[in-house]
């Protein structure tokens, strides 16, 4: 039966290495609608795979911006299409992949940045000093690195760029018309901020590149409302004039806010590579793992840990030692007592990130290092040690398991409940679903839990922001969700009039200049390098802002082509 009454709703949106998505939330956070556009696969003109570009080098990685931008424009189009109604939409929010925009913007797969990373730890005292200063060692893929680099090769385009922007705060500026800030908790990636203070730090400035302040603007907390839509939305797709801009964040601390961890809790990421997020109100940086501002709690702080040895490694020991199969993977652990009779195993067949070590490593209930387990040990070895190890590294950053902890599950290998009773076994923890944080954090035990599913991003940030929307102030508080509050109490930044924005000029191409349109496409386009042939789109009325920049062929590019001055 086809539904009468509108229905409002909140976007979340994810800016991520393969796609853009999009999906909305109504108030009885149901996701009614959900779309996405695939870089490879439907725009193939930018000739990505996995949605980069992999330079000769090997090292550098980077991603083509214009091809956010056409997704982006490609997806609200098809919302229109599909009738989608904007006006009932009462505020949006994103994530972005870790990385920042450029012509042909670095992601966060590239290292080409290892000199950059060694001069910035010089600078500061060393890398534990200065993961004690951002939350991270130096790590090439991290923004001040890139620039760095960017400033150091090419200092002219350096010295022409008026702003520099992450992919969230870039992303967040495409549906505001102006600048949008970079949140702190996305910022917290970049090692530039100081995480303590919640400002830029001047040391790791001043290593990175001249002027840099001025040209990252000041950082907001992932909170903070940074403004009304563009107008351009409005008048094109019938947005509402006041439908509210929340500050875009990166992609793993929207995970933690869509998950609505509380403090003491940890969300793990069980995929090809396993990921830990915890909430941490004293952390303790170390050489591993990364700590960020929380996003939820701007007085508080989360810690991300890569563990590079997850589901492949687990594939593997299944292969070998449980005849290829998931089921006899299970009845291995089932059949094995909780700390496998004080034999343990760590396994490590590619080069560990948390730690930095490969091999396999097996101890004995005499702790001598031994070649091999039997085979139903060996397969609790491996799940053991992978748990034990995460608690071990997570204690290293200042977490403790709390009374009231509970472990969310996500990605593939939480589907399996003998691999997620491992887990729980050891210590007062529940484990939860991703998706039952989107309906106000009912918790399982142990048992009825593990039936875990995906955690997607997007989804779970529409979740989050749609709860905080049509809830009232007072339920804010209750539910922990100030940091997405949309009373006059929350923070506001009031930009430039959009009734004036940049978004009205794009609608007939080239009425404005190339430097008016750098406000939307902040970085490094003011330079005087050519945009790269790929780059060249073909005209569409799905995409007005594309078919705008494409218009131009000069070999000098827009910014020194007289049709654009």
């Amino acid at each position: 039966m086809a539904e009468s009454a509108p229905r409002r709703c909140c976007l979340g949106w994810d800016f991520s290495t393969q796609q853009v998505k999009v999906v909305a939330v109504d108030a009885e956070m149901n996701v009614f609608y959900e779309e996405s556009v695939h870089f490879d696969r439907d725009l193939p003109e930018f000739g990505t795979r996995g949605g980069v570009h992999v330079h000769k080098d090997g090292l550098t990685v980077t991603s083509p911006v214009l091809m956010w931008v056409q997704a982006l424009d490609i997806i609200l189009e098809k919302m229109k299409a599909s009738g989608f109604d904007f006006s009932q939409v009462l505020a949006l929010s994103g994530a972005g992949q870790a990385c920042f925009s450029i012509n042909d913007c670095p992601v966060w797969m590239d290292s080409s940045t290892t000199a950059q990373c060694r001069q910035l730890e010089a600078a500061v005292g060393g890398a534990q000093a200065l993961s004690c200063l951002t939350g991270s060692r130096a790590y090439e893929r991290f923004t001040g690195n890139q620039i760095a680099k960017i400033y150091q090769q090419n200092p002219k385009a350096y010295s022409h760029t008026e702003r520099i922007s992450l992919v969230s705060s870039f992303a967040a500026s495409l549906f505001l018309g102006s600048y949008s800030p970079i949140d702190y908790s996305d910022g917290s990636g970049m090692n530039l901020l100081h995480i303590q203070d919640k400002v830029w730090s001047q040391a790791c400035l001043g290593s990175c590149a001249p002027h840099l302040e001025e040209k990252l603007g000041p950082p907001v907390p992932s909170c903070s409302v940074v403004g009304a839509i563009s107008s351009f939305y409005v008048q094109r797709y019938g947005f509402p004039p006041g439908c509210k801009v929340v500050a875009f964040t990166g992609d793993n601390p929207a995970s933690l806010a869509g998950m609505r961890l509380e403090e003491g809790d940890i969300a793990v990421s069980l995929g090809t590579s396993d990921t830990l997020f915890l909430w941490l109100q004293e952390p303790m940086p170390a050489l591993e793992g990364h700590i960020f501002c929380n996003p939820v709690d701007p007085q508080h702080y989360m810690a991300l840990l890569c563990f590079k040895n997850g589901s492949l490694m687990r594939e593997k020991i299944r292969d070998e030692f449980a005849s290829c199969s998931w089921s006899e993977f299970s009845k291995a652990l089932q059949s094995t007592e909780m700390g496998n009779g004080g034999n343990l195993g760590f396994y490590f067949d590619v080069m560990e990130i948390t730690p930095e070590i490969i091999g396999r490593h097996r101890f004995n209930t005499e702790k001598r290092k031994v070649s091999a387990f039997p085979g139903d040990m060996e397969v609790r070895a491996l799940i053991e040690g992978q748990f034990m190890a995460k608690r071990i590294h997570a204690e290293g950053l200042g977490y403790r398991v709390m009374s009231k902890t509970k472990i969310l599950a996500t990605g593939g290998a939480s589907h399996n409940r003998d691999i997620l009773q491992v887990s729980v076994r050891s210590g007062p923890y529940t484990m939860a679903s991703p998706m039952s944080v989107a309906s106000k954090s009912q918790r399982f035990d142990g048992k009825d839990s593990l039936h875990s599913h995906s955690c997607r991003k997007s989804e779970l940030l529409a979740h989050t922001l749609q709860e905080a929307a049509l809830l009232p102030y007072s339920s804010h508080c209750e539910w922990g969700l100030s940091h997405m509050q949309v009373s006059s109490t929350a923070m506001y930044n009031p930009l430039s009039d959009t009734s004036t924005g940049l978004w009205s000029h794009m609608e007939s191409a080239c009425s404005s200049s190339w430097q008016t349109f750098s406000h939307l496409m902040p970085v490094f386009l003011t330079s005087s390098r050519p945009l790269p042939s790929n780059l060249t789109v073909t005209n569409s009325p799905a995409s007005p802002l594309v078919t705008w920049l494409s218009d131009c062929h000069c070999p000098s590019g827009p910014s020194l082509c007289q049709k654009h001055e």
